[in-house]
């Protein structure tokens, strides 16, 4: 990795962390010259604002698991298993993890710049494709049930999507988590 990589990396992930503990707007581009310790030109030669910063953020993550499934099927990992690393990935790192913080700052982000609205429906339609190639494949496969792919799709984002958001606010325990990922699996998964 060459080193101005590095740095555009370094200042992607310390920038992650810091929207996730302070949300979208109350991020100025001095708070990210402050905790990457770069100077405004330096950082500026990489991101003209934290809105780029932001964008490439998401566009980063979604690159990220988008490949990670295609090279899953081709090399025929059980659906199975890769639905449920799926679920627990998001409990994880979303729902009970680091990036919880996250999923508010990218609706603020949603809220906030009204340009980014068909980027936002984009990207949510590229995770509905996602899921239902991987509903498809465990179909093919045997491993999942019959059912409308699309539709099911949508129900298991908008759940762990409600389960990341709520899942503090309203106290949601560990047990009550895993019990509606549960039912996500037994929804899905042929027994």
């Amino acid at each position: 990795m060459k080193k101005s990589d590095k740095t555009k990396q370094q200042i992607l992930e310390k920038s992650k962390l810091y929207f996730s503990q302070y949300g979208y707007s109350r991020v100025t581009m001095k708070d990210i010259c402050d905790i990457c310790d770069m100077s405004r030109g330096g950082l500026y030669h990489y991101f003209g604002s934290t809105k780029e910063i932001f964008i490439e953020l998401l566009s980063q993550d979604k690159d990220e698991k988008g490949e990670m499934q295609c090279d899953s099927i081709k090399k025929k990992i059980p659906a199975e298993l890769m639905f449920r690393w799926f679920l627990q990935d998001r409990k994880h790192t979303g729902i009970m993890g680091s990036s919880e913080g996250f999923t508010f700052a990218i609706q603020e982000f949603v809220h906030k710049e009204t340009d980014q609205q068909d980027y936002m429906q984009k990207r949510r339609m590229a995770a509905q494709n996602s899921m239902v190639i991987l509903l498809r494949y465990g179909q093919d496969t045997g491993e999942f049930k019959a059912f409308d792919t699309d539709a099911i799709a949508l129900t298991v984002l908008l759940l762990l999507d409600s389960l990341e958001v709520n899942s503090n606010v309203l106290n949601i325990t560990e047990e009550e988590i895993d019990k509606q990922l549960q039912i996500i699996c037994d929804l899905i998964i042929s027994k």
